[in-house]
């Protein structure tokens, strides 16, 4: 994906958006005919992004959308000052790949208010769209969902396996997440709770909040001195 290069703004929370991961091939000149250098140009052009928006926060939502729905994967970048602008412009001729969204505060003509206005939207990528590749970038298999993250701090507390943590994460998500996000998961989550409250207390609240939610049911098991040794939860 490309890096973004952006128009100069005067208003304050003007925001670029750029995508466009190129696909990088190299060869051997050995044993190879001139011919076939001639690669036949990939050109894909993406959908149309909506113009106008009430505000960031729709903006956003509606981008998550769009770029799932059309596998293209965004950088969000805040327009800074020209040194920043020219790296980056630097870095996406290297690239080669020139999709670019650029969004801003604008008064919106028919209203006279102010709203989010999408000032550039270059849709042509020179490499293919794929759901597939979309779905194993990093961003797509993050998990964000505070609840399903909440389960599994709990469920690192209680000593289970990133195998483990790794099957409910991929049977709750549907998102293809490895063994190495899991362990990358499990060090931020413990990282956070460095002193914080009680197992038992976090623990109880969380399959509370979790059994709220109908149709999820959680059994604990507990030994002689009441320690907990297993929980088991079901979706």
């Amino acid at each position: 994906m490309s890096d973004t290069s952006s128009p100069k703004s005067s208003l304050t929370g003007s925001k670029d958006f750029s995508s466009g991961r190129s696909a990088q091939a190299s060869s051997s000149s050995v044993g190879v005919d001139s011919s076939d250098r001639d690669q036949e140009e990939v050109r894909v052009t993406a959908p149309r992004f909506e113009q106008w928006y009430d505000t960031w926060d729709s903006f956003r939502a509606s981008l998550v959308e769009y770029q799932m729905r059309t596998s293209q994967l965004y950088r969000i970048r805040t327009t800074v000052k020209a040194t920043t602008r020219n790296q980056i412009s630097r870095r996406r001729k290297s690239t080669s790949c020139e999709v670019i969204l650029c969004a801003t505060v604008m008064r919106f003509p028919e209203m006279h208010t102010f709203r989010i206005c999408v000032t550039k939207h270059k849709r042509n990528h020179n490499h293919k769209l794929s759901k597939k590749i979309f779905k194993n970038y990093p961003s797509s298999r993050k998990v964000t969902d505070p609840d399903v993250l909440d389960l599994v701090e709990e469920l690192i507390k209680v000593g289970d396996k990133p195998k483990k943590i790794l099957k409910y994460l991929q049977e709750t998500t549907g998102k293809r997440i490895i063994l190495r996000d899991v362990h990358n998961l499990v060090q931020r989550i413990k990282a956070k709770c460095r002193g914080s409250g009680t197992v038992e207390d976090r623990l109880e609240a969380v399959l509370r909040k979790f059994c709220s939610n109908r149709g999820n049911t959680a059994t604990v098991l507990i030994d002689d001195a009441k320690r907990t040794q297993t929980i088991t939860i079901q979706t």
